[in-house]
């Protein structure tokens, strides 16, 4: 298990170093969507900080012309046969479509509200948000969680239009301990225990930069107890570069293991976490926003 942590570590690590610039670049460009420039806080209070939102009036039509073409087109996806001319393979395609269509059309996972806005967040930054299909078993249905983009730790050999490339693909998040507890009478996690026991402090600096992307404040509660929770997915390696386990899931949470790393078993699927980006990069896995290119001349515009 230790290896396991320290290989997991590894692996986040080289994904922040190896996107630092274009982590940095996300950051200006969510600044621009939300009409915020940073040098405006040192004005004075007789100064003016009028922000003229005209990226943001693009992005909303690009956004806007996207929701429009999933509204009117209710089967905005499709379910292909593997032979199309195999009737077995033709009825498995028609019962597939009939099924995702019901579970995308539910509350909880409504793709034609959903989709559109993982695309605003790549009209904006250049990367959409993460979508994580999630079964309930309680209530027999299916939920979408929406990540940011910055909480997904990606391997920078990810190739561009392929969201299932790349050695491993990482979902950086924290959980209230009640949660954790929760899965583990569910049979999800162990060592919930040992994670109370031993809780690292949280990474408050990344938690306040979270905060302020949302225009808040990051708050503690006595009565929650933040857990840094990493839920990995990918290939395990030794430190000699063997395989150990390809595709499998495994999780860490204050750099315990509380799930064994184990084969994800979904045939054709490495992780159930999918980004696109709308104005995609010819040779990077990450895409290029609206405001890049005019991200100076409309700071300039505002001063």
């Amino acid at each position: 298990n230790d290896v396991l942590v320290e290989y997991t570590n590894v692996c986040v690590e080289q994904s922040k170093k190896a996107f630092k610039t274009r982590r940095e670049r996300w950051s200006a460009l969510w600044q621009a969507h939300e009409c915020e420039i940073q040098e405006y806080a040192d004005k004075e209070p007789w100064q003016s900080k009028m922000v003229t939102p005209r990226p943001l009036v693009t992005e909303w039509q690009a956004t806007g012309l996207v929701r429009r073409a999933v509204v009117d087109k209710m089967n905005f996806f499709s379910v292909e046969p593997k032979a199309a001319n195999d009737e077995n393979e033709k009825d498995k395609a028609k019962f597939w479509f009939e099924l995702l269509k019901h579970f995308c059309r539910t509350d909880s996972a409504n793709m034609s509200v959903l989709f559109p806005d993982a695309a605003a967040m790549g009209f904006a930054v250049g990367t959409s948000m993460a979508m994580k299909p999630i079964w309930n078993p309680e209530e027999r249905r299916l939920d979408i969680e929406m990540i940011e983009p910055w909480n997904i730790h990606r391997d920078p050999d990810s190739r561009p239009r392929k969201p299932q490339s790349g050695l491993y693909c990482i979902h950086d998040t924290y959980m209230d301990f009640h949660e954790l507890r929760k899965g583990e009478q569910a049979g999800y996690y162990v060592n919930i225990d040992k994670v109370k026991a031993g809780a690292e402090p949280k990474d408050s600096d990344e938690r306040q930069k979270e905060a302020r992307r949302k225009g808040q404040k990051d708050e503690s509660h006595t009565f929650r107890h933040p857990i840094h929770v990493l839920d990995c997915y990918g290939d395990v390696l030794d430190k000699d570069g063997e395989m150990v386990l390809p595709n499998a899931r495994w999780t860490v949470a204050n750099g315990i293991v509380i799930r064994e790393a184990r084969a994800l078993g979904i045939l054709g699927v490495r992780w159930p976490i999918h980004q696109f980006s709308p104005l995609p990069s010819v040779l990077s896995f990450h895409g290029y926003g609206l405001y890049e290119g005019v991200l100076k001349m409309w700071r300039f515009q505002c001063n």
